[in-house]
């Protein structure tokens, strides 16, 4: 060993916990002194940092830092197997969205069953596999870093802009200036690669976060449209309305009657930090 290079610290599990979560249900914005790694299991919806929203699906796979707040917004119910960690190398797994091969399924899998045992290797037990499930995901994220330079560089870029920054006033000209790129290119290889043109991508993006803030909080509309980027209320509600089929208001008064019949279980172990 080369002597600049540090000893890995071997895994430990922190805590470890299935979830039962229902439709529409909200985790509040909160962060951990370890790495969380979340497995989603049968449900979708967003995970939520700051401006950013990563959309989630079954079989993905969520990876989050020391200290770094986050929060979920869940769209359709399912369970989450979350799993905190420290050593093994958990800290230098990227943070983010990651779709979970069977392999990395199988061992998730494996971590799961261990929820339900309880004897006096089961905290041993648990440390060696969350080192698994870190191996995996090193493994995992590698592979998938690999393709990412198929998608062409501004569409990537484009693409992240939208999605961190959509509260700002943003054009498709400005953008592509940004880039430096013509604002023809950017739409055409956005819509190859994405599927749909950039202002829509972003118009999405607006309402979707509204729908978050209209979740989470009283505001009122105009505030929320303002926070997402768009200035007038009044194009806000109808672009709302155009694709939600509801005012902001009749969907938060829905949204309400919703989540007072909701509810969530779960199986927890864990060890003091």
């Amino acid at each position: 060993m080369h002597k600049s290079e540090s000893i890995q610290s071997p895994p430990k599990c922190m805590f470890a916990a299935e979830l039962s979560i229902a439709s529409g249900q909200n985790c509040f914005i909160h962060s951990h002194a370890c790495t969380e790694i979340i497995w989603y299991w049968g449900c979708t919806g967003w995970l939520l940092q700051g401006d950013s929203r990563l959309p989630y699906e079954d079989g993905h796979i969520g990876i989050y830092q020391p200290g770094t707040e986050h929060g979920d917004a869940c769209e359709s119910g399912g369970a989450q197997v979350c799993v905190g960690v420290t050593g093994g190398g958990a800290e230098k797994l990227a943070m983010g969205i990651w779709i979970a091969d069977q392999v990395t399924l199988e061992t998730f899998g494996r971590f799961r069953a261990e929820l339900d045992r309880h004897d006096d290797w089961s905290q041993e037990r648990m440390n060696l596999l969350s080192g698994c499930v870190v191996l995996e995901l090193k493994r995992q994220v590698a592979l998938q870093a690999e393709d990412a330079p198929r998608v062409p560089y501004a569409v990537r870029a484009a693409r992240r802009i939208f999605d961190t920054r959509f509260n700002e006033a943003l054009t498709m000209a400005g953008v592509a200036t940004e880039l430096g790129i013509g604002p023809d290119y950017l739409r055409q290889a956005f819509v190859k690669w994405v599927g749909e043109p950039p202002i829509r991508y972003l118009i999405r993006k607006r309402l979707e976060a509204a729908c978050d803030l209209l979740r989470l909080n009283q505001e009122p509309t105009a505030h929320i449209a303002e926070r997402v980027g768009i200035e007038n209320p009044y194009y806000f509600s109808r672009l709302f309305r155009n694709r939600f089929h509801l005012t902001p208001t009749q969907y938060r008064t829905r949204y309400a009657g919703e989540q007072s019949n909701g509810s969530a279980s779960s199986r927890v172990k864990s060890q003091s930090l």
